[in-house]
């Protein structure tokens, strides 16, 4: 695999933050992690790309652990997002014939029992372009009441520009059958990623990646943009005026 680029360093942030009471469980736990860059990597035989949004088995940032009694919230959701005043941005190229988000995110998985299939949602804020339908693609199962869970899928990406400043998935415990009532360490599995994955014919060059991080573009309001109209004015006026020298 040629390595084009790798991420630097996360922001990680874990915050619970609660809700009205309802009920004995009401509260959510936010898991967040602000991403600096996006890595880039592409192999030339099989004529496929991987845009590494989060994952350190890609040359990535880690997902980032955290302990908690999942016993104690109604949902928990996980966010990607881009630092202040960035987007991601997705670009159609025409070399690449398919483009697919993949997320696996797997949290003290392994030698589990009991589990539950949780009901999942996928949404992109500030989001600006055509979105895909299929987010239902993302699942979430808890072990063991909670003792482990992963979120897992996919997200086909059209063949329309896309861009997006944070990705959020976020699973209903409600559903949970049982719930284990210690405190458990989520530690993700070192294969734990977010990114984008390109698919093309092989043998071709490397076409560059497909999702970046750019600048969100910053529309001045109509008030603003009308006060800077007058000042402009202004000063022409006392231009004029005042003369040369």
């Amino acid at each position: 695999m040629k390595t084009i680029s790798r991420i630097s360093n996360a922001l990680l942030v874990l915050a619970g933050t609660t809700l009205a009471a309802a009920g004995a469980h009401s509260s959510s736990l936010a898991i967040k992690a602000v991403v600096p860059s996006v890595g880039h990597s592409f192999r030339t035989v099989e004529g496929g790309g991987y845009d590494n949004i989060i994952g350190e088995y890609y040359g990535g940032p880690p997902v980032p652990s955290f302990s908690a009694n999942l016993a104690n919230y109604d949902s928990i959701s996980f966010s990607i997002a881009a630092p202040a005043g960035m987007q991601f941005s997705y670009t159609p190229l025409a070399q690449i014939d398919k483009a697919t988000l993949q997320v696996g995110l797997f949290f003290s998985f392994g030698g589990y029992t009991t589990w539950d299939v949780l009901p999942t949602t996928v949404s992109m804020r500030g989001a600006d372009g055509a979105l895909t339908p299929a987010f239902s693609s993302i699942e979430t199962r808890a072990y063991d009441g909670g003792a482990s869970f992963y979120m897992e899928g996919w997200l086909p990406f059209g063949n329309q520009p896309l861009s997006f400043t944070e990705l959020v998935i976020e699973a209903d415990l409600s559903g949970m059958k049982a719930r284990a009532d210690s405190l458990s360490n989520f530690v993700p599995s070192f294969g734990s990623a977010v990114g984008l994955l390109t698919y093309s014919r092989g043998g071709i060059d490397d076409p560059g990646p497909s999702l970046s991080l750019t600048r969100v573009s910053a529309v001045p309001e109509p008030a603003t943009a009308l006060l800077a109209l007058i000042g402009l004015a202004v000063l022409a006026l006392r231009s004029r005026a005042t003369g040369p020298g």
